[in-house]
């Protein structure tokens, strides 16, 4: 049986300045990393959420760049806005504005569709094919826990990603 799925609505959305780069990571030994460069192994990220135009809260993210440096990489620069217009769609290459359009009650929240906001579109800062996706790099990394952040392949094309993400929200 296939889950029950729902659309967030057009009112649950990121908002925010686009500056989603938190700055450093934390290292093992609890040290705080400086913000030297965008190669970080694990760099957070942050998301500020709101519904129907009232401020929810900031979502902090770290990122396994140690794992998917490609990915993070990605998912970093479309958190702060930085790489600018998109070649492919011609849309800021940005999360702020977009909206979560699929929730899976119980499992997952969907959002990241820069393009057309309803899941059927997305882009990245690479271009590899031409469409504005990227190849999966691995699937190393098992859902596992809630509050786990995946890339969600562009409709119709199993392994490739673009901008759209999911949060676990149980394991």
């Amino acid at each position: 049986m296939s889950p029950i799925t729902q659309s967030a609505g057009t009112g649950l959305g990121i908002v925010g300045d686009g500056k989603g780069w938190s700055g450093g990571s934390t290292r093992p030994d609890g040290e705080a990393n400086q913000p030297q460069s965008i190669k970080e192994k694990r760099p957070k990220v942050f998301l500020e959420i709101e519904l129907h135009k009232r401020k929810l809260g900031r979502v902090v993210l770290e990122l396994f760049g140690d794992v998917v440096p490609k990915t993070v990489e990605n998912f970093r620069c479309l958190c702060t806005g930085e790489r600018g217009i998109s070649a492919v769609s011609g849309k800021p290459l940005c999360f702020k504005g977009s909206r979560f359009h699929k929730i899976i009650p119980g499992k997952t929240i969907q959002g990241g569709d820069i393009t057309k906001g309803d899941g059927s579109g997305g882009d990245s800062i690479y271009n590899q094919d031409g469409d504005g996706t990227f190849a999966s790099e691995n699937f190393k990394l098992k859902h596992d826990r809630p509050g786990l952040v995946s890339m969600a392949h562009k409709r119709g094309e199993e392994g490739k990603n673009c901008s759209q993400f999911f949060f676990t929200s149980k394991a």
